[in-house]
């Protein structure tokens, strides 16, 4: 900011001064040498020869007049304004030059403010960093007119790469003005056509000071209009969440918040899913246990582990075993993971006595470079790998200890292995390209840093139809579902806990895809299996009177149930999903009524014990395959039954 100011100021300066002195060149010498009585007209002729001087032509005085002045006449002063006169006469156009270009800017900037034809939505971003400059820069495909507000003043040359982007730049911070002030700075920016704004600050806080600016003008905002908050702290995270839960239901905006090492997990798992390693032949074998291996427990890592408790448990046999290997375990473990796990230095076992299957986490405190570390690798039998440490140069360390391990073990070449190289892509893509160990590369964050996967999630597209799916299906006793409202309606009256399990559920959906054609009996589709369980004489539920009830009492349904295993299975692996999910964000069991204050549920039990205890509520934990069947049958509430 200094520098850029400094510029500016010597600019000035300088072309002040080049003024003033060809002004008294001007007089002396049209009082001493080409002399004129009238006071008036040698001032105009000064400056005359000034502006001619700025504009880089020859006046009545040029250079050669000042030679001749300083060869004639050894008055000090008159010397030295001649020489300063011959220096003006060189940079007096600089400085115009200069001038005429900040000029240009301006106008080209005030043209992309006021294109008549650009009918294009268009995007706020408020910060200004290396993550804001890839997004706007290389992330934009110019499908949004893309506007920034930053505090900072931005370089010439950053002003010139924006504009070729078509990048409108706000330089101005929100935070220091009124509320009054900072509603006329938005007015004018033209917030008004925004109906998608990103807030991504260095510091967390300042989002969040500039959710809540935008929660007091939200009256200029349009409706609907989405803001999507850049948060990687839990702290903070959590404290926007809960401004948000208080105040949504006066808020005009859509709020969702960004964590780029979430995305880089989900996107992982995506790619390369955990339980990939079984599905590689043409059936799956009885043992679908999965080691998880994590060297690094960073925000990636302890992603990693959330997330595959919501993806990883796949029946009551099946176990998770993860093992995490880093310097400093306990230093490391963010406020995420305090909510259901703890420091031991024995293998933990998550949800015991929640819910059957097994998830086990192991912590070991080994650097990279020691034996330790590859003494301990040694002895794990890992089908998932991941390497997430704070530095490149650590990644490589721990990627060369276990390629040696691999050389050793070969049921490890069909693991796959992921490797987080931070900001270094060019070094993911020459391992990954060239099949070093047959290594993959997390994506980094700038390859998810474009407008189109922030705006239009796909995932975040499934969860807000699941959402409405939900509200579709009712049980006997239910309220009845409102027409009235749109998708976006019931997703935006969910408080974030709903939403990301909405979220979770959505993730989970393509775990099920994956394995629902292993699970079917030859020559069977998943459509047959569907209406054949919910149909017209669906033999698990039926659809009356615009609601969905058993199709026999309670004891009746489970034996039926229990003839149908794929069903069967699809629907106990829900209701584990669904538990280990709860177990992540902080739930555990409690008798009576759900309580959201202090977490607890009733139903955080295995399967077995929640048909004895709590029949009534398994029917939640068919709604995806039901919502499956809708979709199949375009089998609406309200349609009657097929």
């Amino acid at each position: 900011m200094k520098k850029q100011l400094s510029i500016n100021h010597l600019l000035i300066i300088f072309a002040a001064l080049c003024l003033a002195i060809t002004f008294i060149e001007g007089i002396i010498y049209f009082t001493q040498y080409e002399p004129y009585d009238n006071v008036f007209l040698v001032i105009l002729l000064s400056l005359k020869n000034s502006i001619k001087t700025f504009l880089g032509s020859d006046g009545s005085v040029t250079i050669k007049e000042a030679v001749n002045q300083i060869n004639d006449n050894r008055n000090l002063v008159d010397v030295t304004i001649g020489y300063a006169f011959a220096i003006s006469s060189v940079v007096a156009p600089i400085c115009s030059l200069g001038f005429f270009l900040r000029l240009f800017e301006r106008i080209l900037r005030l043209s992309l403010y006021i294109h008549p034809f650009d009918t294009r939505d268009s995007v706020f971003v408020f910060g200004w960093n290396e993550k804001v400059e890839r997004l706007v820069t290389y992330g934009n495909d110019h499908t949004y007119k893309v506007h920034v507000v930053t505090a900072q003043i931005l370089s010439d040359n950053k002003r010139y790469t924006l504009s070729k982007a078509k990048v409108l730049v706000h330089e101005v911070d929100l935070l220091t003005l009124d509320i009054d002030e900072a509603k006329q700075r938005l007015k004018r920016m033209g917030i008004s056509k925004c109906h998608h704004v990103i807030l991504m600050e260095d510091v967390a806080t300042q989002n969040f000071s500039l959710l809540q600016l935008l929660f007091n003008q939200q009256d200029l905002m349009p409706s609907p209009c989405y803001v999507e908050c850049a948060v990687d702290n839990e702290e903070v995270k959590q404290l926007i969440e809960d401004y948000y839960d208080t105040n949504h239901q006066q808020l005009h905006y859509d709020l969702e918040i960004i964590s780029f090492s979430a995305m880089k997990v989900a996107d992982m798992y995506l790619r390369y899913p955990m339980h990939g390693y079984y599905t590689q032949g043409k059936s799956l074998p009885e043992n679908l246990d999965i080691h998880l291996l994590i060297v690094g427990f960073g925000k990636v890592g302890q992603q990693a582990i959330l997330q595959a408790m919501n993806l990883g448990v796949l029946s009551s046999s099946n176990t998770i075993s993860v093992d995490v290997v880093d310097c400093d375990v306990l230093q490391n473990m963010d406020g995420s993971l305090h909510d259901c796990t703890h420091w031991t230095d024995k293998p933990l076992s998550i949800g015991q006595s929640m819910c059957d299957g097994q998830f086990v986490i192991s912590f070991h405190n080994d650097y990279v470079e020691s034996q330790s570390f590859r003494n301990t690798v040694e002895s794990l039998d890992y089908t998932y790998g991941i390497i997430a440490l704070s530095d490149d140069d650590s990644n490589l360390a721990a990627l060369k200890t276990l390629q040696h391990i691999i050389r050793d073990n070969p049921s490890h070449h069909k693991a796959p292995l992921f490797v987080d190289y931070n900001h270094n892509a060019l070094l993911g893509n020459y391992l990954e390209e060239s099949d070093y160990m047959g290594v993959h590369a997390l994506s980094s964050t700038y390859s998810l840093l474009t407008l189109t996967k922030l705006l239009d999630n796909q995932k975040d597209i499934q969860a807000i139809n699941y959402n409405y799916r939900y509200n579709q299906i009712t049980f006997a006793g239910d309220p009845q579902f409102d027409t009235h409202r749109s998708a976006q309606q019931y997703w935006n009256s969910l408080s974030f806990f709903r939403r990301n399990a909405c979220r979770a559920i959505a993730l989970a959906d393509s775990v099920k895809d994956d394995l629902i054609p292993y699970m079917l009996k030859d020559n069977q589709s998943l459509n047959e299996l569907l209406k054949h369980c919910y149909g017209k004489d669906g033999t698990l539920m039926t659809h009356h009177t615009n609601q969905w009830t058993y199709a026999a009492d309670e004891p009746s349904f489970f034996t039926n149930l229990e003839n149908e295993p794929v069903m069967n299975a699809l629907i106990q692996m829900e209701h584990r999903r669904w538990s280990y999910y709860m177990i992540s964000c902080g739930w555990s069991y409690g008798e009576g009524e759900k309580n959201d204050t202090l977490r607890t549920n009733p139903c955080l039990i295995p399967w077995d014990a929640l048909v004895k205890q709590q029949p009534a509520m398994c029917k939640y934990d068919l709604m995806p395959m039901l919502m499956r069947y809708e979709a199949a049958y375009e089998h609406h509430t309200g349609m009657g039954n097929e």
